[in-house]
């Protein structure tokens, strides 16, 4: 059975969590998203944007001279937007599943959660799309996500 990538990772830190409570424990939990390719959302993550106006994905200045050329297609295309958006709403609702169990456990007061990232993200932002790799050579630009 195939699943869901960010929904499949936030089942297996929901098991662990359940095996090790009664221990002292370390979870990392990598979420792959919202990466490219942007081939799978499942609905209930799309379905919050289908109607949005995603103001916050730049099209103006216009496309990067320098943007790599495998992520210039996603400029100013809704579907990249909503896709993205999905994505990072999937990470959010997973985070939150985490969180949750940690509360039933009675894990939480004692558990020091951290959030990071391994990146940013512009979707369109300085006429990039992509992270580091979004033009050559590499970047070090900032993220967005919006409704």
């Amino acid at each position: 059975m195939s699943r869901f990538k960010t929904d499949a990772v936030g089942d297996f830190a929901l098991e662990f969590l359940e095996q090790s409570k009664d221990k002292p424990f370390y979870l990392m939990v990598p979420f792959y998203a919202p990466h490219t390719p942007y081939d799978y959302q499942p609905e209930e993550y799309r379905k919050p944007y289908v109607d949005a106006k995603f103001s916050c994905y730049p099209t103006a200045p216009g496309i990067h001279p320098n943007q790599n050329r495998g992520l210039r297609q996603h400029h100013g295309r809704r579907e990249s937007m909503l896709a993205y958006s999905a994505l990072i709403t999937a990470a959010d609702a997973n985070i939150g599943r985490v969180v949750k169990r940690l509360e039933e456990l009675r894990l939480r007061e004692n558990t020091l959660v951290v959030f990071t990232a391994d990146q940013g993200w512009s979707a369109g932002h300085h006429g990039v799309w992509g992270k580091g790799n979004g033009t050559v050579p590499f970047n070090m630009m900032a993220d967005c996500v919006c409704r």
